[in-house]
């Protein structure tokens, strides 16, 4: 499907992840500047078709997100696993722990990145660094109203943004300004993030 100069394939999404395609391709005609030292894609990555996955924990699960961003340089290649799911998704209920697929987002507690970082320099003699992201629906209650230092702490220090952290909702809506972290949408702390 092409829709706005994005082709989208295949085009079966649900409301956040089309939210974010368009958000990013809007991003990217705004902003152009941000990316002038880059060639970017983005891919949807779909789990029937096994395309690129993350094992997890023994190597018995495995985390396929979304989609891959991809932000290549001359010098260095970013890669940035995203999944905009509900909230659902993110924890074990049982337990009250994040599930692994937000736990590697953190490098200095989880190797899981840093590993296949490391593996891909070796391979292609070019520096990689790779990230993970969650970005929750606007049905999921986590950070909603809850103050810019929690989001900081609870969220976006372990790569957790909200789709409705932007200018508009799902439902293509005006969404809250308020809720804005620093007055960044959540593509803004997916960058500021990336190239921390």
């Amino acid at each position: 499907v092409l829709k706005n100069d994005v082709k989208l394939t295949p085009d079966k999404l649900n409301d956040g992840e089309k939210k974010f395609v368009k958000d990013f391709a809007a991003y990217i005609k705004e902003k152009p500047e941000k990316f002038k030292d880059f060639d970017v894609y983005l891919m949807r990555n779909v789990e029937s078709l096994k395309s690129i996955g993350i094992y997890l924990n023994d190597d018995s699960e495995v985390f396929y997100p979304d989609f891959i961003m991809w932000l290549i340089g001359k010098e260095k290649v970013y890669i940035n696993f995203i999944d905009p799911k509900g909230q659902m998704g993110t924890k074990d209920y049982a337990t009250e722990q994040y599930k692994e697929k937000v736990t590697i987002a953190d490098k200095a507690i989880n190797p899981t990145l840093p590993n296949i970082e490391k593996e891909l320099q070796r391979i292609h003699k070019k520096e990689f660094s790779l990230n993970s992201f969650i970005l929750l629906r606007d049905s999921s209650e986590l950070g909603r109203m809850e103050k810019a230092d929690w989001k900081k702490e609870n969220m976006i220090k372990k790569n957790i943004l909200r789709l409705d952290w932007h200018k508009l909702d799902e439902k293509e809506n005006n969404a809250d300004q308020t809720r804005l972290v620093e007055g960044k949408n959540y593509i803004d702390w997916i960058l500021s993030l990336t190239f921390k």
